[in-house]
């Protein structure tokens, strides 16, 4: 485990969603303050807003890959389409390890519901499963960041 994937584990399970503690372990680096990525990112936690879609963690990996890739480029075609390539490589990886983008599929719940929200917390899914979905996109983003540095 890195440092960082350490770090946002510790904010996910200190009541941050999954998409704020993914962006905001690189706030420092993407030049943003702390408050300013996790507010960014509040309302794509539990999939959307408890819409079960595309996991947190996987969009707050979205919003600082475009960070990263805002930082490599300065034409704004060249910036969009870096992006959606590092976005594209990102979700082959994620997908591979965890089988799906979407809550519903890695988890197996529907986080829409009050029922699915209740068997989640039942199944401790929240503090077992989630957690290494926001340790794994961390690792995911490093490793694009340690790429960036070399090449």
């Amino acid at each position: 485990m890195s440092e960082k994937s350490d770090k946002a584990k510790e904010l996910f399970l200190n009541d941050y969603n999954c998409s704020q503690s993914t962006l905001a372990v690189f706030s420092k680096e993407l030049g943003l303050d702390f408050d300013q990525s996790t507010h960014i990112a509040a309302g794509f936690g539990a999939g959307m807003c408890y819409q079960g879609k595309t996991c947190g963690a996987v969009t707050g990996g979205y919003m600082a890959l475009g960070l990263i890739s805002g930082k490599t480029y300065e034409e704004s075609e060249m910036v969009k389409e870096n992006t959606y390539q590092l976005v594209r490589n990102f979700n082959k990886k994620f997908e591979l390890v965890h089988g799906s983008l979407e809550c519903r599929g890695i988890l197996g719940i529907d986080l829409s519901t009050d029922e699915g929200i209740e068997e989640g917390r039942q199944q401790e899914l929240f503090t077992k499963k989630c957690p290494l979905l926001v340790e794994s996109a961390v690792k995911l983003i490093e490793e694009t960041l340690e790429k960036r540095l070399y090449d």
